[in-house]
């Protein structure tokens, strides 16, 4: 009987535990899959629902109009803002690169925006025809008002490729006071903002990427002190926004003039609507960043394994590059990587970012380091050698917090940020041991001559990585 007691017993608990588990798996999946899709109407409808009140000195005045004023695309019917994005992405993947195929050119006198090129504005249309044309004035974040709602976007991007030190910058950066901590990596300007992230492929709305700020917007409301509040900032953590420009070629006019490089990357697109925003960008030697890359993603990766990878990928690179430049290189792998994505079905939920040749092609840094320059001064963008920031932290940190306008901290509370734990290492890298000479002398002669570029374009002979 106790025996059949304990069964009956366990048999509840279980049933409990499912059921616990089922419901919170649809509560999950409906806030991350179906909410974002169901709502994009209602929330970018919001995105121009701002305070209009003529009284206000915070107001920022829009057009009643806006979100129904069509935009004409000649020769077909009119569409609305609310859907323009999808017919640009919709018009690419259903058409060729012949010129027969290419859409009309867009009524630029419909757009709110001015003295945005055509092919710039094709690139985010949604975020030009959504982003406030000014903030408020006073403080240092970019703010607005939605209704009586203070919204606020990051005022400092923490940028570069995946196992660079990201993470662990940004956590020691963020124990500043006057820095709002928030999510590290929304990753929507490069990817949920185009529809394009862990197997979704609906765009999130500026509206979303503002949410992702909310906590900044309630710090400054709810401040006591005035000039505390006018100080505060947040930022965005993604280092995809700094090298992923998978979906270049859906800006239509690329694929109907045969582009092999984009005239405009998300590093345009941000400099036009966020034109104070600060930039940070962390680098690692290239060759032992794949490597570490590899064995994060890929836990039962050996060196062997690995230097079978890189012999494979550097060859097709090197095929490339018997007749392209460095840069049209990877643009093409970027579009070849990204239709045969869009091209199965179902469509895959994995990273493209695992892809063997992009992982070997975002370690070209200056390909990528001269769109960034071109969009932005060079004092708006300041650059952290991974090595250097592990061994002289308590040193970088005060130049990082000056570079960010933010006041000095004490040396005793840098020492104690400094040394904190170090974040996102690589585990079991040890275990594995280092990668083979062979595969090690592959890509630095693979890499030399992208470092020898970003070298001469920063100044800056660290960048060479020679020691």
């Amino acid at each position: 009987m106790v025996s059949i007691s304990c069964l009956k017993k366990n048999f509840k608990i279980g049933l409990v535990l499912g059921i616990t588990s089922i419901v919170v798996s649809l509560l999950y999946f409906r806030k991350v899959y179906v909410s974002p899709v169901m709502n994009r109407r209602i929330w970018r409808k919001n995105d121009l629902e701002i305070d209009k009140d003529p009284t206000s000195s915070n107001s920022y005045q829009i057009d009643s109009d806006l979100v129904s004023r069509p935009v004409v695309f000649r020769g077909t019917m009119p569409h609305t803002l609310q859907n323009r994005t999808h017919l640009l992405h919709r018009t690419y993947l259903n058409s060729t690169t012949s010129q027969e195929h290419c859409p009309e050119r867009i009524e630029m006198d419909d757009i709110v925006r001015d003295n945005i090129p055509e092919e710039l504005y094709r690139v985010a249309s949604e975020v030009f025809d959504h982003m406030p044309t000014k903030f408020l004035d006073g403080f240092r974040s970019p703010c607005w008002k939605v209704k009586s709602k203070l919204t606020c976007l990051p005022s400092f991007m923490l940028t570069g490729v995946g196992k660079c030190g990201t993470t662990d910058v940004w956590d020691k950066i963020v124990a500043h006071p006057d820095i709002v901590v928030t999510g590290k990596e929304p990753r929507w300007w490069s990817r949920f903002r185009v529809g394009r992230d862990r197997g979704l492929y609906n765009p999130f709305p500026l509206s979303w990427y503002a949410n992702q700020y909310n906590k900044l917007g309630k710090a400054i409301s709810e401040a006591r002190d005035s000039n505390k509040a006018k100080k505060l900032i947040a930022g965005d953590g993604s280092p995809s926004n700094y090298w992923d420009n998978v979906v270049w070629k859906t800006t239509l006019t690329a694929a109907c003039q045969n582009l092999t490089t984009p005239r405009y990357v998300v590093a345009d697109v941000i400099r036009t609507v966020l034109p104070k925003i600060k930039i940070l960008a962390v680098f690692r030697n290239p060759t032992s960043r794949l490597y570490s890359d590899y064995n994060f993603d890929n836990r039962s990766c050996t060196p062997e394994f690995f230097h079978d990878s890189v012999t494979e990928s550097t060859r097709t690179f090197d095929s490339c590059l018997a007749t392209s430049t460095r840069k049209e290189c990877v643009f093409k792998f970027f579009s070849e990587i990204y239709e045969a994505d869009m091209a199965r079905k179902p469509r895959p939920k994995g990273k493209l970012g695992m892809n063997p040749i992009m992982r070997l092609f975002k370690g070209s840094y200056s390909v990528f380091v001269t769109d960034w320059l071109r969009a932005f001064p060079r004092d708006q963008v300041f650059f952290i050698k991974m090595e250097d920031w592990h061994s002289e932290c308590k040193t970088m940190l005060p130049n990082i917090y000056q570079f960010l306008d933010l006041e000095p901290l004490s040396e005793q509370n840098t020492d104690e940020i400094c040394n904190k734990t170090l974040k996102n290492s690589t585990p079991g890298m040890k275990a594995k041991g280092p990668m083979l000479d062979t595969t090690k002398q592959l890509l630095d002669k693979f890499y030399a001559p992208d470092r020898k570029d970003l070298a001469q374009i920063l100044n800056d002979d660290r960048f060479l990585w020679n020691n």
